[in-house]
């Protein structure tokens, strides 16, 4: 399991990479190389997108390459390229949710066939609809976490920020108080000093981000109906250990607990969570789909490339957003994929907000291994904490060592602000003593033992540290639901007094 040999490896290419450098002049333009085939020209080599259960011996794979090839007779170069329909998205070269429909009944789908789209709200792909059900879920989270809250004794919430969270917290969050509401800034959430909130005042100084509104009630009426599918603990189990972890930790830390502060970082990941549902259904709009596309060129929908009609429907946000006669609405911008929300985002059960451009350009494709290494272990330990149960495989326990080492640092996609910060954020998630436990044990296993069960339990004294303990060949992680350090606490607790004197998330 040691990455000496491939360390050494790759020491080796960064010393020759010096001393083969190209020093001569720059190739002219002209004698450069041409720009790669793309989908439909005649030589490219298209994909069929297929379900490997689906086709799993060579004869079957074979008759699929035909049966395809005889639906596109103009285009005579295939391969065979195995994935999920929920990896679906990032390898067609137009992508609509009609096509996932396609490969779920199919098990197969062309990277050419054509899109469709029906008449109505457009559909949610399976990666859309995963993205808006981890924000409905992470509402229910947030509710048991207010009414343990609220259970506390009266000596514990005096002088409070938010003194009915769900009318001044979720809400604003969430976008509306109720079905009939219009209240400006329902639809955007806005960026102060790093956290996102809802306006109600307007400035062009602000930067706001597009986000579907819906009733907090209606949130959590939705997320109760997929909670089994993100947490294994049910819904009441989940309330319950809130109730002890926050009565045990308003007791540990006396006057320095601070609810205000403790409602504010879970409603920060729940804001997070519809900012990019959001934006994985605008790239799902018909519209946005056909522009910028050679087959749908002078569609009445389509705008010559993505960006003008990205431009207009911003546009149409902003205008949302007038004050009276004085034009004073915020910059208005679609959220951008950042390493460090994509980690808040996957620990939170999310997945993240995806590059659009990882599949369609190398470059990016490669830029993005270091931040999908971290994203990796990220979802690992999610899926551990929700879900109670997780494999420790081979190569799991090789990106666990890379980062708990710090040895993805050298990756420039790390060596960023953004960067380190979620490095250190998915550190942190357990000790590093914890870690290193882990890690010797799946290094120290006998050799025909490949993978290791990983489970996760409670623990009795939520304020207690985290611990290892053995289970016959598994391995026990036993530690809190709700990860409340003293020094984290207390930095959320002076965020919310940016908003005592509205005392709402608001601004």
């Amino acid at each position: 399991m040691g990455l000496a040999p491939l360390r050494a490896i790759a020491a080796t290419f960064d010393n020759d990479e010096n001393g083969n450098q190209y020093d001569g002049p720059d190739i002219p333009a002209h004698l450069d190389e041409p720009p790669p085939l793309q989908p439909w020209d005649a030589g490219y080599t298209h994909c069929v997108l297929f379900d490997p259960d689906r086709f799993p011996t060579d004869t079957e794979r074979d008759e699929l390459l035909e049966r395809v090839q005889r639906q596109f007779p103009e285009h005579l170069r295939w391969c065979l390229d195995p994935v999920s329909a929920a990896t679906l998205h990032g390898r067609m070269h137009i992508y609509s949710a009609y096509h996932t429909r396609v490969f779920q009944q199919n098990g197969y789908v062309a990277e050419i066939e054509p899109p469709r789209f029906e008449s109505g709200p457009p559909a949610r792909s399976i990666r859309s609809q995963e993205a808006w059900d981890a924000f409905v879920v992470n509402a229910v989270i947030v509710e048991a976490i207010i009414d343990a809250c609220r259970k506390l004794p009266p000596e514990r919430q005096r002088n409070l920020v938010f003194r009915n969270a769900f009318r001044d917290a979720l809400t604003p969050i969430c976008g509306l108080m109720d079905n009939a509401d219009q209240t400006r800034g329902r639809n955007v959430l806005c960026d102060l000093e790093g956290l996102l909130v809802a306006p109600r005042s307007f400035d062009r100084k602000q930067t706001a981000f597009p986000a579907d509104p819906v009733t907090w009630k209606w949130a959590l009426k939705a997320g109760r109906t997929q909670f089994s599918s993100f947490h294994a603990p049910t819904r009441r189990a989940i309330r319950r250990r809130a109730d002890l972890e926050i009565r045990a930790w308003s007791e540990r830390l006396e006057d320095d607990f601070n609810i205000d502060g403790l409602i504010l970082r879970s409603t920060q990941n729940l804001a997070l969570l519809r900012l990019q549902a959001t934006e994985w259904k605008f790239r799902e709009r018909p519209g946005y789909v056909k522009s910028g596309t050679a087959l749908f060129a002078g569609h009445p929908d389509a705008r010559a490339t993505k960006g003008d009609y990205t431009t207009e429907h911003l546009q149409h946000v902003q205008n949302d957003l007038w004050a009276g006669g004085n034009y004073v609405a915020p910059a208005i911008t679609r959220p951008f994929a950042s390493v460090l929300d994509d980690i808040r985002s996957i620990l939170a059960g999310g997945i993240g907000l995806e590059d659009e451009t990882i599949w369609q350009d190398d470059l990016t494709l490669r830029q993005s291994y270091s931040s999908g290494s971290l994203e990796a272990v990220a979802g690992w330990v999610s899926k551990l904490k929700r879900m109670h149960h997780a494999t420790l495989t081979e190569s799991m326990a090789i990106l666990i060592q890379e980062v708990v080492t710090d040895e993805l640092d050298h990756l420039a996609e790390l060596t960023d602000k953004d960067g380190q910060s979620a490095l250190r954020l998915v550190r942190s998630q357990f000790p590093d003593a914890i870690w290193r436990e882990i890690l010797n044990i799946a290094i120290n296993a006998p050799d025909h033992i490949n993978a290791f069960e990983i489970r996760y339990r409670w623990n009795d004294n939520p304020t207690d540290p985290i611990a290892l303990e053995r289970d016959g060949d598994a391995i026990v992680i036993v530690g809190p639901m709700i990860d409340l350090r003293t020094h984290d606490h207390a930095l959320w607790g002076r965020r919310a007094e940016i908003f005592r004197a509205r005392g709402t998330l608001t601004i």
